[in-house]
């Protein structure tokens, strides 16, 4: 039974009363918070609360994107997240337990989930030809900065569900469902992994995996259910993977064709393999975007690193936003820059359905007080952009050796162009610009051990550059660790030989692993005439393996005993070694 009202308390010890919505889901019920119109709470049932989702709460509180994506809904222009703002509390027998979050409020009167956007049939009923192909670019282009600044401090989406991604009616979008993203603590390294997964939106090398069971990072998959996301909306809701044609008739589902890597959009040599009927005319996608969906979906299909990256995604649909045409004949037809006529118009002559017919629905400005609205077109979009290359650093370093990095910015979008670099450490030294080429900047930096305090071995110190242009700060991350040494361990501690013939040779194999890092070097050697070994010095990464001699008949006894001896840069160790005439092996 989910109780109407409750009282709790936040991270500052502020008493907050909660309203039961009226929803709830498998994890928990919305609660509204008194006296506070722009934030909600979620309390999670008894059954799903655990220290971790406690830690992954108030990290994701601590290490919120940036963009504006959390700051209060009067001040959100064209995107937000519903990301924890607080953790919250009941007391219990004295003590605080554990029992949800605050985030900001989303307003679903005006929000729909993706779906009903990029379906082309529930987006007629709703808004009628309105939402045009500029407010699908519009949304396409706001759902990629969303993930681009949730990327850039290290979290992941994870599940890429549309239920989770809303579309407002200007093309202002949200995400929920926050808690069930891949939240990174940059403090401490830990990772706290998604556990879900919409398996039509999954790339090829992660379809089976079960994610409750195994900890997969998602970026790769992030920049595959993306490129998906701004397939669909901008091809009249078609997956990019399905096709029709005699060659696919055995793959009847999306996963199946997904995991073959039919993509019909390009020459199938001989197959009888074509987009599906409902899908748009492929020409109709600015060559910017089908070379993006290209590198996602063919190239990025067998190699997860080819995939583009959301600020890639950023930067093309922004350019493709400002060379967009409006037809002379239907002001809801918008096309490509690319194109001479208009496609829509051109798919109603041919007796096709025009997507965006000449209604009389409009989108009211002030619908919503969260987005800033215009009723002559949808939400302005952030199009100051900063790109860089690469976008993280991660070195290893002894203490004593300074490390040099270099970083190339290109800026787009922004009227002045001014950038500002510094940096959020000490260690990170000698910013300075070393070239400059149009909008294109290169800087190069230092990173100075000396000035860490933190030298220990396995443990790694993250930092940032911070890269500023008009309203937009980008955060470029940078960590150093240091070498660790290496560590001499056996295969076995202790070697007890039964059942062999003493009165003959035998050889056995033995290994060390190296549990350290770097390279382990040594020698090898035995306190018994009777026990050879080799070989006697050795230099192995990972693994040594030796080939172990007993020669009983220098012993001439039933039971010998010897000791295996390896001096390594990884620590000395000595092995015993017991032989006898009974059985067995260990």
């Amino acid at each position: 039974m989910i109780p109407e009202k409750i009282e709790v308390f936040d991270n500052s010890g502020k008493k907050i009363r909660l309203i039961f919505t009226g929803k709830s889901g498998g994890e928990g019920a919305i609660y509204a918070i008194e006296k506070e119109k722009d934030s909600c709470a979620k309390i999670f049932f008894k059954t799903g609360i655990s220290e971790e989702l406690h830690e992954k709460i108030r990290t994701m509180v601590k290490y919120p994107p940036g963009g504006g994506l959390t700051k209060p809904a009067d001040e959100i222009s064209s995107s937000s997240i519903a990301w924890p703002s607080s953790p919250l509390y009941m007391a219990d027998n004295g003590k605080r337990r554990f029992v949800g979050y605050s985030m900001p409020k989303i307003d679903t009167g005006m929000f729909r989930e993706s779906h009903m956007y990029y379906d082309p049939g529930d987006r007629l009923k709703m808004l009628g030809g309105s939402f045009s192909w500029q407010y699908l670019m519009t949304a396409a282009y706001n759902i990629s900065f969303v993930v681009s600044k949730i990327h850039e401090i290290g979290h992941c989406v994870g599940d890429f569900s549309p239920r989770n991604i809303l579309i407002a009616r200007t093309a202002a979008v949200s995400f929920i469902d926050c808690d069930s993203f891949q939240v990174y603590n940059p403090e401490t390294g830990r990772i706290f992994y998604t556990k879900v997964g919409t398996g039509e939106l999954l790339p090829p090398e992660l379809m089976g995996k079960n994610f409750r069971q195994e900890e997969i990072t998602r970026h790769n998959s992030d920049l595959f259910a993306l490129g998906i996301m701004i397939f669909r909306l901008l091809m009249n809701g078609a997956h990019p993977y399905q096709a029709a044609g005699k060659d696919v008739w055995d793959l009847p589902t999306i996963e199946q064709k997904t995991l073959r890597g039919i993509y019909p959009y390009v020459p199938q040599k001989g197959k009888d393999i074509r987009p599906p009927r409902y899908a748009s005319a492929y020409g109709v996608v600015p060559p910017c975007i089908r070379d993006l969906f290209l590198e996602c979906f063919v190239k990025g299909h067998g190699d997860p690193l080819k995939r583009p990256s959301a600020d890639d995604w950023c930067r093309c649909l922004a350019e493709e936003i400002k060379k967009l045409k409006r037809c002379g004949t239907n002001p809801n037809h918008w096309y490509g820059g690319h194109l001479k006529e208009c496609p829509w118009c051109e798919l109603s002559r041919r007796g096709g359905k025009d997507l965006f017919p000449c209604t009389k629905t409009k989108i009211k400005a002030g619908e919503n007080r969260q987005i800033a609205h215009s009723v002559s077109g949808p939400a302005q979009i952030k199009s100051c952009l900063i790109q860089c290359d690469p976008r993280h650093f991660s070195f290893r370093t002894d203490s004593c050796t300074t490390v040099k990095g270099k970083i190339e910015v290109e800026i787009s979008g922004c009227k002045d162009g001014i950038l500002s670099v510094g940096r959020d450490a000490e260690w990170i030294t000698d910013i300075r610009k070393t070239g400059e080429s149009g909008n294109k900047k290169t800087f190069e930096f230092v990173i100075e051990p000396s000035q860490i305090p933190n030298k220990k071995e396995g443990i790694r110190n993250r930092a940032n550059i911070l890269l500023r242009a008009a309203s937009e700060t980008k955060k470029i991350p940078v960590e150093i660790g240091f070498f660790l040494r290496p560590l001499c361990e056996p295969e076995i501690r202790k070697i007890i030989l039964r059942g062999i013939d003493l009165r003959n040779p035998a050889e056995i194999q033995f290994s060390l692993r190296n549990a350290g890092e770097g390279t382990l070097t040594g020698t090898a050697e035995t306190d018994r005439e009777w026990l050879k070994i080799s070989p006697e010095s050795f230099s192995a990464g990972d693994r040594q393996e030796f080939r172990i001699k007993i020669l009983p008949e220098k012993s001439r006894k039933s039971l010998i005993h010897g000791n295996l001896i390896f001096k390594t840069n990884g620590g000395n160790l000595k092995v015993p070694l017991f032989a006898s005439e009974t059985l067995s092996c260990s």
